[in-house]
Formats: structure tokens, C-alpha cells, sequence
């Protein structure tokens, strides 16, 4: 497991997989169990969830080191291809919700509006 993500109401934990897993999983906190998942393409290296959606945004790294966003059904709504080099290790959403910024292995960061 390589990244993990509550949702705004805390009734779901949204967890990613490394290279050999490569899944986002949507669990039901009360019940402890898995509720909704989607096989990737890539390692998940972070999750985030929207400030103003229930959209989840997922960073990925090898081998396709962009970021997508999903509802919360897990359907991928819209995909953003990494304009530098690398994996997509880190992501934040700024207070408005608006936008997002993402940071690679090598320090690089990138400001995105994936809304």
C-alpha cells in the first residue's frame, strides 16, 4: 500500500497500491470492508479528495507518471499527463479547491486545475 485518503464525511478510506498491486480500493469504515474498486495501470503514489467534489485524485508513477481524478464510484473522470519527467510522488489542494499542485522524485512541482 502506498497512499491512503479519508473522505470529507470520514465514512470512506480510499487506499492505492504500489507497483505489484496498482489498485484503488474504497472502504466502508464502519463495516471495515472493501465497497468499490478499480484496477490501474501504474503504481498509486498519493490520493487526495477534491475540496468541493467527491472526486478523489490519484498520483501515479510507473509507468505512466500522471495524475487522474475519479468519482466516487471510482469511474476516472479526466487524466493529466506529467509535463516533467518522473513519478507523481506528492500532491496538494490549495484552500479554494481549485487548484492543485504535485511534486516528482526529482523536485520538480507542477500547479494543475483538475476541476
Amino acid at each position: 500500500m502506498k497512499a491512503l485518503c479519508w473522505d470529507r464525511s470520514g465514512e470512506h478510506l480510499y487506499s492505492g497500491g504500489g507497483c505489484t498491486d496498482r489498485r484503488i480500493l474504497k472502504w466502508s469504515s464502519k463495516e471495515t470492508a472493501i465497497v468499490e474498486g478499480t484496477i490501474t495501470d501504474s503504481q498509486v503514489c498519493n490520493l487526495v479528495q477534491s475540496k468541493t467534489s467527491n472526486d478523489i485524485i490519484s498520483c501515479f508513477g510507473y509507468p505512466l507518471n500522471e495524475i487522474s481524478v475519479w468519482n466516487d464510484h471510482l469511474n476516472k473522470v479526466s487524466t493529466f499527463r506529467n509535463n516533467k519527467k518522473g513519478r507523481v510522488l506528492y500532491a496538494a489542494i490549495n484552500q479554494s479547491g481549485d487548484k492543485l499542485v504535485t511534486g516528482n522524485g526529482t523536485g520538480d512541482i507542477e500547479f494543475w486545475r483538475p476541476f
